[in-house]
Parts: structure tokens; C-alpha cells; sequence
């Protein structure tokens, strides 16, 4: 049996978490000195970066999977992974729709 090393809960600049030197060159760098094989980039309500981050990943070697990192309004945190772009864009748009439009605050959310 073959095993795998993966970190399918990373965040990018996207999500509140993160910061600025989270950018894809350096996730993914990161992930190769982890020994990391699959990655999945999982901001906040967001694939917007999926692609830039995936094309990373395989400069790199990586296995990538979309993902998202879904916060409904009661905080509940779920991921949800995808192994086809064009099916991740569509949930994406769907998200995107549901959000409540707020203006980003740098000083509370962070830098997205």
C-alpha cells in the first residue's frame, strides 16, 4: 500500500487567517519541505485562488485538490474538496451568492 502525506486545510491571502506571505511560490515551497504529496488551498467562503495555487502545486510536483473552507452563519466550519475544477467553480459561484455582502475591515479581517 502506498502512502500519502497531504494538508487538505491550507489558507492564502484569501481567508482572515492567513497572511501576505502566504502567497503560492511560498505555500508550496512550504509543502515540499513538509514532504507534503497533496495539497488543497481551503479559504474562508472562497475558491478564487484555487487555479493560480493549483498551477504552483504543479510546478512543484503536487497533487492539488479544490477546496473551500465553508463558515456558515452559526460558525460551523466545513471543507468541502473537489477533484474537478469545473464542478468547483460552479459550488463556488453558488457560495459566492450566499455570502452577505460586507466591505472588508483590514484591522479586523486581516489583509484578503
Amino acid at each position: 500500500m502506498k502512502w500519502y502525506k497531504a494538508d487538505l486545510h491550507i489558507h492564502s491571502v484569501l481567508s482572515p487567517c492567513s497572511s501576505l506571505e502566504m502567497a503560492p511560490e511560498s505555500v508550496m515551497l512550504a509543502a515540499r519541505d513538509q514532504h507534503l504529496d497533496i495539497v488543497s488551498i481551503t479559504d474562508h467562503n472562497s475558491m478564487q485562488n484555487s487555479l493560480v495555487y493549483g498551477q504552483s502545486a504543479q510546478k512543484h510536483h503536487l497533487s492539488y485538490i479544490f477546496g473551500v473552507e465553508i463558515q456558515t452563519g452559526e460558525e460551523i466550519h466545513l471543507i468541502a474538496l473537489f477533484d474537478d475544477w469545473t464542478l468547483a467553480e460552479e459550488f463556488n459561484d453558488e457560495l459566492y451568492q450566499s455570502l452577505i455582502p460586507i466591505k472588508n475591515d483590514p484591522e479586523f479581517f486581516g489583509d484578503q
